[in-house]
């Protein structure tokens, strides 16, 4: 069968690469009419072409997201401009999650994340959220970076994961209030120059690995962007280095 696949692809390049040299147009048709009648007696080749030409196409995206990875890593980890995180601060294992609240994925994923944290103590997860899904996604965001001045960060996440798309900022200020927090504050720290560069800087982030869906992370020593809300059993895998690439 693969000399057939070979056989199959041979014809299409030997007529890609010759009408580059004169070939006849009799002579094209025919290598072409020949490939079409090959293909129609042989469906099962087809579909093997289909799939070696998406397994290349996932290839070409892996050495991208690579490229992205390399060009991206450094400034993916570095929170030292306040950016939120949950788990050991100190974590050795570390990763990046980009999401928004009012991603239903994500709000699955939140959960995850959560009993990753407790499975793992020396993890550190590095929360950019985005405004991404929701006009009132970026309302959510602002109040978990307040939140996290006031150490209230993974409380307001849980909290933002669980709200419908009629909350209010008067309904915010109250799940504020309800977490113990100074809300004078926190509604400072909402409308704050810190918290607008914070969001926009995960939002360059995000646009710089070509994020098209949330969640989406990176894990330290793992040489891939991760997009969806993987099972806790998957992520422990490579956030023990069981899975590399």
């Amino acid at each position: 069968m693969i000399k057939k696949i070979l056989l199959t692809t041979a014809s299409f390049s030997f007529l890609s690469l010759n009408t580059a040299h004169g070939v006849s147009t009799e002579a094209k048709e025919v290598i072409g009419k020949v490939a079409v009648e090959y293909l129609k007696n042989n469906p099962e080749a087809f579909a093997e072409i289909i799939v070696a030409v998406q397994a290349h196409g996932q290839k070409e995206q892996e050495k991208k997201q690579s490229e992205k990875l390399d060009q991206y890593k450094s400034e993916l980890f570095d929170h030292s401009n306040g950016t939120p995180f949950l788990g050991n601060p100190e974590g050795k294992t570390e990763m990046v999650v980009f999401m928004d609240p009012f991603c239903g994925y994500c709000r699955k994923f939140e959960g995850t994340l959560r009993e990753a944290v407790e499975a793992n103590k020396d993890l550190k997860i590095i929360a950019r959220d985005i405004a991404f899904m929701h006009e009132k996604s970026l309302m959510l965001v602002q109040a978990t970076i307040a939140a996290s001045k006031q150490g209230k960060y993974a409380e307001m996440q849980s909290e933002t994961h669980k709200v419908d798309p009629t909350v209010t900022q008067e309904d915010v200020f109250k799940v504020a209030k309800d977490l113990g927090m100074n809300v004078t504050q926190f509604k400072k720290d909402m409308e704050s120059k810190e918290t607008e560069a914070l969001i926009k800087n995960n939002m360059d982030l995000a646009d710089g690995i070509d994020l098209t869906a949330t969640p989406t992370f990176v894990v330290k020593g793992v040489s891939k962007i991760i997009s969806g809300a993987l099972p806790l059993e998957e992520l422990q895998k490579l956030l023990k280095g069981e899975v590399t690439s």
